[in-house]
């Protein structure tokens, strides 16, 4: 088996896949050879400042996402573009919030603009994504860098049922 693991290794890395295309579209399997090759991968920060959980969050890689919360030192890693929760709400992916939250990760930190995952929810009316939000303790009141909280972006929207789950649970 170790040899087996050894000659992908090699041949992976002779393909020159990296570990943020492997978070983004890889499988399970390839990031399982490339943190054997090297664990301290799996902590490592894109350009942007993103780490592989938060890729793999953002593009819906469910079993990267999986595998990934297992090993990295936190899943509050947080960069000027947001943790791995906020990229889950932001593209809407329900069970990987979901997954990220059962995980424990904090749904009140802050991006670089001072918004939260549930600032994005809201903004972009996700009605589950905001009940579950709550659910795991997110600050409703919590201001932005343009002093704007999710109750001010529920105002803003007049959406009935978005207003009700956030003032219901105020």
């Amino acid at each position: 088996m170790k040899c087996i693991l050894f000659l992908l290794a090699i041949n992976f890395s002779s393909a020159q896949i990296n570990i943020f295309d492997c978070a983004r579209s890889g499988t399970v399997e390839e990031i399982e050879l490339l943190y054997h090759s090297n664990p301290k991968v799996i902590d490592s920060l894109d350009s942007r400042g993103s780490s592989p959980l938060t890729l793999a969050a953002y593009h819906n890689n469910i079993g990267v996402v999986n595998f990934l919360i297992e090993k990295v030192e936190t899943i509050n890693g947080n960069s000027s573009e947001g943790s791995p929760l906020m990229g889950a709400v932001v593209k809407g992916h329900t069970e990987v919030v979901s997954i990220l939250i059962n995980a424990g990760a904090n749904p009140n930190l802050t991006d670089a603009n001072g918004t939260t995952a549930l600032h994005y929810a809201v903004m972009f009316k996700n009605h589950i994504i905001t009940a579950l939000l709550i659910e795991a303790d997110a600050d409703i009141n919590i201001k932005n860098n343009v002093d704007q909280s999710p109750l001010d972006f529920a105002k803003m929207h007049n959406d009935e049922k978005l207003n009700q789950i956030l003032y219901n649970l105020k």
